[in-house]
């Protein structure tokens, strides 16, 4: 006789749920990114740079990825310098999505508990350097 497949708890079935969540968000980016043709014919859809004419703290965020999708490293730090380490954290934590959503184990929610008080700081340290360099290339224009 054999016997009915396990059923999950309703917690467990939840953290799954939340892994390939996170891992389809991060999917449809990083899909994108490489199916778009160029970062260079990328359209200008950036609100504040349209009002203030000045680049954005995440100015140059989209081609960056673009960029890395297509593996234009050089590219990528020439349109903002946190764009190859976003891309590299989005593929981390696609993994990390993935490993979640087949074992169970809420590996994400571990991960940010470890990592978040220097995760958060460093992002923002990041974006304030790439938001300094975007601006000192818009002025020396």
């Amino acid at each position: 006789m054999s016997r009915p497949p396990p059923r999950f708890a309703p917690a467990t079935r939840r953290v799954r749920g939340r892994g390939w969540l996170v891992a389809a968000a991060l999917a449809a980016v990083l899909g994108t990114a490489s199916l778009f043709g160029s970062a260079d014919t990328l359209p200008l859809f950036c609100l504040f740079r349209k009002v203030t004419t000045l680049p954005c703290p995440s100015c140059g965020m989209t081609h960056a990825f673009v960029a890395m999708g297509h593996s234009s490293w050089a590219a990528a730090w020439r349109a903002n310098l946190g764009g190859p380490v976003l891309y590299a954290t989005s593929w981390l934590t696609f993994a990390l999505g993935v490993a979640q959503g087949l074992s169970g184990r809420d590996l994400l929610a571990g991960v940010w508990r470890r990592t978040r008080w220097f995760a958060v700081p460093a992002v923002l340290v990041l974006m304030g350097v790439a938001w300094a360099e975007n601006l000192i290339r818009r002025f020396a224009e």
